[in-house]
């Protein structure tokens, strides 16, 4: 059972709940329920997902030596040396041959964008990560592949370019507030070989979230008016945007607050407040669409 539960946090099964991204131009699309649309993206979403599994053991072995000294990443499994560096590195090599040629196999655009995401996140732990605000670019553009290997899956008929200009600062606002987060609760961060930013870039970073949390809210709004086709009601369509200012702040505050995490995702996923403000955005989502 342990070695189990070893396994589960070195390929970290909970952030495959990101990948549910690739859902989105689907689900923003506001059609019927289509089951094979569903299940080639469910498909997608495993196959993904072991991609990701294998990026994530990567960074693990990359970074060893700063997590060692990071107060929550030095319990991770390889660093406290539950699972060995060398079988780290027979596990990642199995998911990556495993993922790549099930991507191959699945869908071609959709193994060139697992590629390329694989090389970005590659060259972002080797390289990037070292440099202010390309950091936090690499960091939403992530996100944004999720969002681009959802429409390879589907069809390029759900691509909306209103849906990324919406999309890539949302991301890039969490990507801030998780630097934030390692700026203010993290001791040791002026010392990190691997971090660009030390306590002096607090105030710059926060002049940065909010001013992005303003523009993620205006680009929502233009989203959700994007065609002339598309009438929704305003009152609800104005409360969306409302509700997603709300849950973005209060995932700031939370982390902001709180030395255990340092991470958007893992602070808003299991947290009862964030679930209630996120179906608050989807309700209101779907009533500025149907009213």
């Amino acid at each position: 059972m342990l070695l189990m539960i070893n396994f589960y946090k070195l390929l970290r099964l909970q952030q495959w709940l990101k990948n549910i991204l690739i859902f989105f131009p689907l689900f923003l699309s506001f059609e019927g329920f289509n089951s094979e649309n569903y299940f080639q993206l469910l498909l997608g979403f495993v196959i993904f997902s072991l991609a990701c599994s294998s990026n994530y053991i990567l960074n693990d072995i990359f970074d060893l030596e700063d997590d060692l000294k990071h107060p929550v990443n030095k319990n991770r499994v390889i660093p406290s040396g539950l699972i060995s560096l060398n079988l780290s590195k027979i596990i990642f090599l199995l998911l990556f041959l495993i993922s790549t040629i099930s991507a191959y196999l699945f869908n071609l655009n959709f193994f060139i964008l697992v590629l390329s995401y694989l090389f970005t996140a590659l060259i972002y732990t080797l390289f990037l990560k070292k440099f202010p605000i390309i950091d936090l670019l690499v960091l939403s553009s992530f996100y944004i592949f999720r969002i681009l290997i959802g429409i390879s899956i589907v069809g390029i008929e759900y691509y909306s370019h209103w849906l990324i200009i919406f999309f890539f600062p949302f991301f890039l606002n969490l990507a801030i507030i998780k630097r934030l987060a390692e700026v203010k609760n993290r001791a040791d961060i002026n010392d990190s070989k691997k971090r660009p930013y030390g306590k002096s870039h607090f105030s710059s970073l926060r002049i940065g979230y909010f001013s992005s949390l303003t523009i993620t809210s205006l680009c929502f709004f233009m989203y959700g008016i994007r065609d002339e086709s598309i009438d929704p009601n305003l009152v609800f369509l104005l409360l969306s945007c409302f509700s997603i200012f709300l849950w973005n702040f209060y995932i700031y505050r939370k982390m902001l607050n709180n030395v255990d995490y340092f991470d958007p995702f893992s602070a808003s996923i299991f947290d009862k407040r964030s679930i209630l403000l996120g179906a608050l955005f989807i309700s209101f989502v779907y009533l500025s669409n149907i009213l």
